[in-house]
């Protein structure tokens, strides 16, 4: 656990004797202990749960969550292995001697047969406009914000914000609004939209 940890608590890194001395007690069958949580200094409920299995961590009080020293290592060294299996073999150097040929034929790929045409969907460029016209000042801006994505790029690939009750299925309508995004075609016509809660 290092200093600042009131700013940043995501992806932290919990030691044994930290862990120890957060005053850990087993539970739901020994698979997971709940302790004190180092993170906001809680000395009266035990809100850091750890995962035994996976050596991960969550204070449900903080938000604070990571993985046990111990794990953390565990999957480095993993990382390392599956890269060294991934290195390619090294080239064994032409001599000098050799001079190299005419290069190989290459084979003229053939053109793509085209496909159908996706059916525009005028409706949906309406609904994209209003919602692009609504992110400005909404709750979607705020979430963008958070996410580090400018307004400006978010309004540059089309983002928009659908606001409690404007997202056009009435049953697939979330409280707090939603971030919207325009799925299109490799040649811009737009297709459908998506949004994010």
């Amino acid at each position: 656990m290092s200093a600042g940890m009131e700013t940043h608590r995501e992806n932290l890194t919990l030691t044994d004797a930290e862990l120890a001395a957060c005053k850990p007690i087993a539970g739901e069958g020994g698979h997971v202990l709940r302790a004190l949580c180092p993170f906001h200094g809680s000395d009266h409920q035990r809100s850091l749960r750890v995962q035994l299995s996976r050596g991960r961590f969550v204070c449900f009080a903080c938000g604070a969550w990571g993985y046990l020293e111990e794990a953390r290592q565990q999957w480095r060294e993993e990382q390392q292995r599956v890269a060294a299996r991934r290195k390619p073999p090294a080239r064994s150097p032409r001599p000098q001697h050799q001079r190299p040929g005419p290069p190989p034929a290459v084979a003229r790929p053939t053109p793509p047969t085209p496909r159908a045409r996706t059916p525009t969907r005028p409706e949906l460029a309406q609904q994209l406009a209003a919602f692009q016209a609504a992110l400005p000042g909404s709750r979607g801006e705020a979430y963008l914000a958070q996410r580090g994505i400018p307004l400006a790029l978010a309004q540059q690939v089309g983002v928009g914000y659908a606001a409690p009750g404007r997202w056009p299925h009435k049953a697939r309508d979330w409280r707090g609004g939603r971030v919207v995004f325009p799925h299109t075609t490799p040649d811009g016509r737009l297709v459908n939209l998506y949004g994010r809660v």
